[in-house]
């Protein structure tokens, strides 16, 4: 059979097998009938089979598919079937029509909307399905609400996808277990996770607006001359490095000082208050231990709204922000890195560098260069995960070490044409280098996670002392040359797959690791970038930006699945 089928496809060999009849089982209470390449079926109608094929050896669960299974509430069909135990689980969707789920249009009416109730609808049902101990699984979503496939709503109807190992006793099918899983388990499942019945009303609007009151906060604070926002009573402090839940126990609540104090009016939950950084460089300094990092944290993942209870509800930030890290062995390809580096042993040219092992200082470099070249108008930077050498020279190295020897422009004599030349504002968190002191537009100390204004009290610090004279090194940044992609994938039936959370393996070519992206936050990101390596005609030949900006709109116009189809 499996011959058949690879040879001739899976249509022939339900040809060859049916013929082009009306397909009939013994019990005439149910009626195959063929709709394209989908047939009708009942839940009757699925009890059977599996009934006929209890017993037999594994594979036949493949002939569940190729049916839409209609129950009372909802429709069942299988996208694909695990041909062995221990293969990945079989994948099937379930459809709940808008009559059956009730949803009110005012969840759903709008985008924002409806990725907050599809967001509310999945956590739910993980929930639900864990604390039953489930043999039915689905997408496990982060302390961040965005946009997935796992559940969509359309027009009222709701469509949930999940996993399941079809059950066995070694190869053997065990059918009246599946039956009872598919038929009486899942009606279940849908009764409890899919019907808008079944949810606390408030608690779903709840979480509905704080979403579209966060994401109409971001879209506000550029406006305001800002490129981010904390408000009062953030709890920041995760519960531990393996939780992004947020600390109960002893955890400060923030309060901004007095001068970066700011208030917004949101359309649901009224006038919001806390602190905005504004545009420019902003220096976030203060002791070990005392909640530099754990800011700086909340505001890289700032660029996604959090669900209600988690701290970090309205600490938000310019859509566009990028955590910025050196990144060793990194590969580099035809980027211009010269407003950093310069003047290389051997002439190599540094305006279309090219390098498959990277440095620490050309990696932040490039990486830097790269960000500015697909639009980001924030940088985000952690003195603990930069190059030193890329960061600062102080005076002690720069007499020893002349000018003319060193072919690396320090970050701080760059940092204030970034902005000025390129719009660029830059927020860095600064425990080991009073250089920077010079260049900053505002300075933020964090004690006991609590912030304070101390920017005239370094800028004095600045002028008193004897510093590198970082501003009379100010140029202007230099040029960011906006590159064509020519291609993707050499070849574009290469075989892409996941190794781990956070590396791509690509058939014949170098692995893709991607571990260094600190702000992913779900697995789903690094599977949805596998998937897009695939989709060349929407880069190929378009410079970087003008590629990412069609991929949004091919996105917001006809969703996820679509793009991936």
């Amino acid at each position: 059979i499996e011959a058949v089928m690879a040879a001739r496809g899976r249509g022939a060999y339900y040809k060859q097998k049916y013929g082009n009849k009306v397909r009939v089982f013994q019990n005439q209470d149910h009626v195959e009938e063929r709709n394209g390449n989908v047939r009708s079926d009942t839940e009757q109608g699925l009890r059977q089979k599996l009934s006929q094929i209890d017993g037999r050896q594994y594979p036949c669960y493949k002939d569940l598919k190729g049916c839409e299974y209609q129950f009372k509430n909802f429709s069942l069909v299988f996208d694909t079937i695990q041909g062995d135990p221990h293969a990945q689980p079989s994948r099937c969707r379930i459809t709940v029509r808008e009559s059956k789920a009730h949803f009110p249009p005012e969840t759903y009416q709008t985008r924002i909307r409806r990725i907050a109730l599809e967001d509310y609808i999945l956590r739910c049902t993980w929930a639900h399905l864990s604390r039953i101990k489930s043999s039915f699984y689905v997408y496990q979503p982060s302390q961040h609400i965005l946009e997935r496939s796992a559940v969509i709503v359309a027009n009222g109807d709701v469509q949930l996808r999940l996993s399941l190992d079809l059950p066995a006793q070694g190869r053997t099918i065990l059918g009246q277990r599946a039956a009872h899983l598919l038929c009486d388990e899942l009606s279940s499942v849908v009764d409890q996770c899919l019907l808008h019945d079944s949810y606390d009303a408030s608690d779903t609007m709840k979480h509905i607006t704080s979403f579209e009151d966060q994401e109409h906060l971001r879209s506000q604070i550029g406006d305001a001359g800002l490129v981010a926002f904390v408000r009062n009573g953030a709890i920041l402090p995760r519960l531990s490095g393996a939780s992004d839940r947020p600390m109960r126990l002893n955890a400060t609540p923030f309060q901004s000082p007095p001068a970066f104090q700011v208030e917004f009016n949101l359309p649901n939950s009224g006038k919001i208050v806390g602190m905005g950084i504004p545009k420019g460089i902003t220096l976030i300094v203060g002791g070990g231990f005392h909640g530099k990092s754990t800011l700086l944290e909340s505001l890289q993942v700032g660029i996604y709204s959090h669900i209600p209870g988690d701290g970090r509800e309205f600490v938000v930030t310019d859509p566009t922000a990028v955590k910025i890290r050196a990144e060793d062995g990194r590969s580099i390809q035809d980027v211009n890195i010269s407003s950093f580096i310069n003047n290389l042993p051997n002439n190599i040219d540094t305006c279309h560098f090219t390098t498959r092992d990277a440095s620490g200082s050309t990696s932040q470099s490039a990486n830097i260069v790269e960000m500015i070249e697909v639009g980001s108008k924030l940088l985000l930077i952690d003195e603990d995960t930069s190059a030193t050498n890329f960061m600062i020279r102080d005076e002690r190295m720069q007499k020893l070490v002349s000018q003319e020897k060193e072919p690396i422009t320090p970050f701080v004599h760059k940092v204030k044409s970034l902005y000025r030349d390129h719009g660029v504002s830059t927020i860095l968190v600064i425990g080991g280098s009073g250089d920077y002191f010079e260049v900053a537009d505002t300075v933020v100390m964090m004690d006991s996670y609590q912030p304070a204004d101390v920017t005239e009290k370094a800028l004095k610090i600045a002028m008193e002392t004897s510093p590198t004279k970082s501003s009379s090194k100010d140029t202007k940044f230099g040029e960011i040359k906006q590159r064509c992609i020519s291609s993707l994938l050499p070849n574009p039936n290469v075989r892409i797959k996941m190794n781990g959370k956070s590396v791509i393996t690509i058939e014949d070519q170098e692995d893709l690791d991607l571990s260094s992206l600190e702000q992913m936050v779900e697995a789903g990101q690094y599977q949805w970038i596998s998937i897009l390596l695939k989709q060349q005609h929407l880069f190929v030949g378009k410079r970087m930006l003008d590629g990412m900006m069609s991929l949004r709109s091919r996105m917001d116009d006809l969703g996820l699945d679509h793009v991936n189809a």
